[in-house]
């Protein structure tokens, strides 16, 4: 968008500018394209300027009523004028503004009419020029007039906008929350010049903690901050015009907390003032250098000249040119690939800048070493010409001085002293030859220019030379050259903005470690992008870490259940039960223990899981991993890695045996393929660091490489002293770069992530990482939304965050108490050893009881609701009250007409004698042997009443699943409504969170909402019936597990 005035204006501001008239007549007229011509090249045209009546242009084409108009401006930096302080103000002034150009428009008229009539006097009579003027205003006060008739009966018309389509939240930082509002639906008169946003800590909004309104709509977009961190806010948003603004649309999703994941365990960022620790020690360590040493500048030049070359001095002008190989062999050398678009640098005879290092090649870990230390040095080319003088007062006998030498002759050969950076990889030749190999994209072709070099043709480069030697070292360099220059274009492209899910796959050898990356960005894991907000809340870190926990308690207990049933003997049945044999939606052991820290999903934590099970789906199939071993991987749960502010990755983990592997067998994935490749640890440090951290990677160089030959100094002048006070001196100069030294590694620690997360994640004796079947397995089992309406905590309904572990919701599990009949002559269902299923304590059955009532009334319900609380007679005077309560939530009809479900509930049962007063009669009825045609209930929720509650109620075989659990729980808010509890009452639109579930031993089997529980057959007609919600997978099975013994 163009840059234009935007200041405050006045009527008059605008009144002689003929652009800005001539754009405000247009708007009036909605000839756009006119409009548009003047937007786009008039752009000295104050677009908010205010013309003589008052309005800006966005006022105007509101008026206009023409959405594409109303757009064009706002796309051009319109905004809603302030000079009228209601719609019935705008309206008013547009009257007085019809009502004077009437006047203009009949005095006019008159005038005219008169004098061409000639009823005129003598004093009245108008000359030619006059009549012709008065005619001509005629015509513009009548044109005005129609012109402000139509603005006011377009504004006159128009309301206020529609709600918006969606309204997208998401935390972007610890105290921020980013809107974006979608435009609302394109029927009726829905235009909008301005949006609203609310905030709440209540879902009703009774209170309002902040708000904002928007004018700058280009975007749709505002992000709010200075949130109070770890607090639970509802927000919403709404349009508006000058008419005023349209219902509000709740965000999705409907509530967060600003938080940040490093608050739930703790962790500090790795990458923070490691650019200040290093700058402040590389100013102090040259400071206190001797005099005699280079003196090096602590200025970046991180984007260094192509072709900038210091003078050279006197003797430089009689010293020769290096020579360049052209028959290469054994040893080490140094070669330069300076490519343009598709030219490559080569001499005149068309070989390759190669000079030879020395003549011997080194050990493998010798080479490997001091490869990894050129490619650091390789950020830092401008001092590679003191390094080498400082170092040559200590050695010049090492290769890493070689190398130096190598790489300033290079720099004069080239006439550049940007030489590029190293390739990933030495080139090895089978006869002993290594090649370090230098490449860089050279910008600008003419900077490089000298009498014994040309740039040719890649072509060209590639061709094999007569004078060569058959598949020698320069062959496999110029059959490389093509492979470095994709390698160099692709490693330094940075992922784009947002959380990425990284899968870590690495390779051993017996002298090095590769990992496993794509070819297209090897800078980075391979990866799938998850969402573009980056930022992870300690709300969505703790729901995936509580969910592994649960399912890492489930897997322990199932492992010693298994453990204790392997050693008995079960001799009392034929056949063997198998723990996860037609298993259905939602059945575990019933010895699974629930995690009551867990409760059920916000919906921000839902849809951060769900996204994160959907991109592990997905980077499985890009990778191609091998089914078998889908569910052994893992996601790194200490860190999440952050390379930047606006990149965070995640890490998948294959299992713990590979993820280092020796062999391409052991692997979950094949490394083989052509879009992957391997490259060894220490150079993808590097390139990660060049990255994403350029500059820390360059000034660690710098200091690196500084100390380095400062400490070889040091210790030769120890070695070589004569006195002791000579040797005191060197000594604490030792001593003093040495606490450099460790400063530098204390701080360069925390950035060599990549090592860290190898080491834990291959430890065997301790889990590490977040079971990617136990996300999977919820997900698949949970497909419905939660509703944030839930997740309402205290009195001013905010969740406060202690160590970040957010606050329960209101609708808590609480762990329930059973109680049954006794059945002496109890049997295992058919099907089961008699060790697999465990009745109740205190010899307590089945709970799928069938149990016959005294009350099957709906008049006599009312007096049996009573005598259940015939302690507090005095909460129930009001019964009148109660039974308005529960017409106004529908439930009196469902309550009271048995026909819907069949037959009415019965009774309410409790296990808590004293607070229901059950009498012995009850329990009498209790111990009675079942019908056929009665149905007892438990709930496996928060209710408000006894733990254990339940409900008998009489069904036939026509009735379903889901008229038994609303019937079930409106029962229950009636109960808690004689009880003269406020809370908890379920609304009936909640009641399709909740499902009934049908637990026997150590299964529990789902009901479909048309399943009829009357054709149950064997062995779930032995279990029990629970009404559960639905994420609440355990629920039902800790309601038995709590209460259970063996037999």
């Amino acid at each position: 968008m163009d840059q234009r005035k935007d200041e405050s204006s006045t009527p008059a501001g605008d009144k002689f500018d003929i652009h800005f008239q001539a754009l405000c007549s247009a708007v009036e007229q909605e000839k756009i394209e006119k409009v548009r011509s003047i937007l786009e090249n008039q752009t000295h045209v104050n677009v908010n300027g205010v013309n003589g009546d008052g309005f800006t242009l966005l006022d105007l084409a509101f008026m206009t009523g023409n959405q594409s108009l109303l757009n064009l401006v706002v796309h051009h930096g319109g905004k809603e004028g302030a000079f009228f302080p209601s719609p019935e103000a705008v309206s008013a002034h547009l009257l007085s503004l019809i009502v004077e150009s009437r006047k203009q428009v009949e005095k006019f008229s008159q005038l005219v009419k008169m004098t061409n009539s000639g009823g005129a006097t003598l004093n009245t009579t108008l000359s030619q020029v006059q009549l012709k003027e008065g005619e001509k205003q005629l015509t513009l006060w009548q044109k005005r007039l129609n012109v402000l008739k139509k603005l006011k009966a377009g504004f006159d018309s128009s309301g206020c906008p529609h709600a918006p389509v969606e309204v997208l939240a998401s935390v972007t930082g610890s105290n921020n929350i980013h809107i974006k509002v979608k435009e609302p639906e394109k029927f009726g008169n829905s235009l909008f010049t301005k949006f609203k946003i609310q905030w709440s800590h209540l879902d009703s909004f009774k209170e309002i903690a902040g708000e904002v309104e928007v004018k700058t709509i280009h975007t749709l977009e505002y992000n709010i901050k200075g949130l109070e961190e770890g607090k639970r806010y509802f927000i919403r948003a709404s349009f508006g015009n000058p008419k005023g603004f349209g219902p509000y649309c709740a965000s999705k999703p409907k509530s967060l907390v600003p938080s940040s994941w490093r608050n739930v365990d703790r962790k500090l960022p790795r990458i923070g003032d490691q650019s200040d620790t290093i700058f402040g020690l590389l100013d102090s360590l040259l400071k206190t250098r001797p005099a005699e040493l280079s003196d090096y500048s602590i200025e970046e030049d991180l984007d260094q000249e192509d072709g900038k070359m210091r003078k050279k001095g006197l003797l430089g002008l009689f010293q020769s040119a290096p020579k360049f190989v052209k028959s290469p062999k054994t040893g080490v050398y140094l070669s330069c690939v300076m490519f343009h678009e598709d030219k490559v640098l080569l001499t005149n005879e068309d070989f390759l800048p190669l000079l030879e290092v020395q003549e011997d090649v080194p050990s493998s870990a010798s080479l490997q070493s001091d490869f990894y230390w050129l490619m650091k040095m390789s950020y830092v080319w401008s001092d590679i010409s003191k390094l080498r003088l400082d170092m040559s007062k200590s050695s010049t006998d090492t290769l890493r001085y070689r190398l130096l030498t190598a790489a300033v002759n290079m720099q004069s050969a080239l006439g550049t002293e940007n030489l590029g950076v190293l390739y990933y990889k030495p080139l090895r030749h089978p006869n002993g030859g290594v090649v370090f190999s230098l490449i860089h994209l050279v910008k600008s072709p003419k900077s490089l220019v000298s009498l014994s070099l040309k740039w040719a043709p890649l072509s060209r480069a590639q061709k094999h030379q007569s004078i060569e030697e058959a598949e020698g070292v320069l062959d496999m360099v110029r059959g490389s050259i093509r492979e470095q220059i994709l390698f160099y274009q692709v490693s330094n492209i940075s992922i784009s903005k947002g959380l990425h899910l990284c899968y870590l796959q690495s390779y051993s050898t017996i002298d090095s470690m590769s990992l496993v990356v794509s070819n297209t960005s090897p800078s980075i894991l391979p990866y799938i992008k998850v969402r573009e907000n980056p930022h992870v809340t300690a709300e969505e870190w703790t729901w995936i870490k509580n969910l592994n926990r649960s399912y890492s308690r489930q897997q322990d207990l199932y492992t010693s259940r298994s453990t204790q049933r392997s050693g008995r003997s079960l001799e009392t049945s034929d056949h063997q039960m198998s723990p996860t044999t037609n298993f259905l939606v939602g059945e575990a052991e019933d010895d699974f223990i629930h995690d009551s820290g867990l409760p059920g999903p916000t919906e921000s934590q839902y849809t951060f899981g769900k996204l994160l099970q959907q991109s592990v789906h997905r980077l499985f199939q890009y990778l191609e991993v091998s089914e078998q071993s889908k569910d052994d991987h893992r996601i790194y749960d200490t860190e999440i890695i952050e390379l930047g502010n606006e990149i965070s990755i995640i890490l998948v983990l294959p299992p713990v045996d590979s993820v280092c592997s020796v062999n391409d067998t052991s692997m979950s994935i094949d490394i083989n393929r052509r879009d992957l490749m391997m490259v060894p640890l220490q150079s993808w440090e590097i390139l990660q660091l060049a990255t994403y951290f350029k500059k820390l990677l360059s000034l660690y160089a710098k200091l690196s490489s500084i100390l380095e030959v400062d400490l070889a100094l040091a210790k030769k002048l120890q070695r070589e002293a004569l006195s002791t006070t000579e040797a005191e001196s060197a000594g604490h100069q030792v001593g003093g770069l040495l606490e450099y030294c460790q400063t530098l590694e204390e701080s360069w620690t925390g950035v060599r992530w990549i090592r860290e997360v190898l080491s834990n994640s291959r430890l065997k004796n301790t889990r590490s990482g977040i079971s990617i079947q136990a996300l999977t397995d919820w997900y698949i089992n949970q497909p419905d939304t939660p509703d944030d309406s839930l997740f309402i905590s205290g009195n001013n309904s905010s969740i406060e965050a202690t160590n970040m572990n957010l606050r329960q919701p209101i609708y808590r599990m609480e762990p329930p108490a059973v109680g049954s009949w006794n059945l002496r002559g109890y049997r295992p269902p058919e099907g089961l050893p008699a060790d697999a299923y465990r009745p109740p304590s205190g010899g307590a059955g089945s709970g799928l009881s069938r149990t016959p009532t005294t009350r099957s009334d709906p008049q006599e319900l009312q007096h049996a609701m009573m005598d259940l609380d015939n302690k507090d007679n005095n909460n129930l005077n009001n019964l009148a009250h109660v039974r308005s309560r529960l017409l106004a939530d529908g439930m009196t009809d469902n309550l009271y007409a048995g026909t819907q479900y069949s037959n009415s509930t019965n009774s309410v049962d409790s296990n808590n004698e004293n607070e229901y007063g059950t009498s012995q009669q009850q329990m009498v009825h209790r111990m009675a042997p079942p019908e056929s045609n009665i149905l007892q209930v438990y709930a496996a929720y928060e209710t408000g009443l006894a733990h254990g509650t339940s409900v008998r109620i009489k069904v036939s075989t026509a009735t379903t699943a889901r008229e038994v659990v609303d019937l079930v729980i409106k029962q229950l808010n009636m109960a808690v409504i004689l009880k003269g509890k406020d809370r908890p009452i379920y609304e009936n639109e909640k009641l399709n969170n909740f499902c009934l579930v049908a637990v026997i031993g150590s299964r529990e089997r789902c009901l479909r909402d048309d399943f009829k529980p009357l054709n149950l057959q064997n062995p779930w007609k032995k279990g029990r019936l629970f009404v559960r919600m639905k994420h609440d997978l355990l629920a039902a099975i800790e309601h038995l597990s709590k209460h259970t013994t063996l037999i």
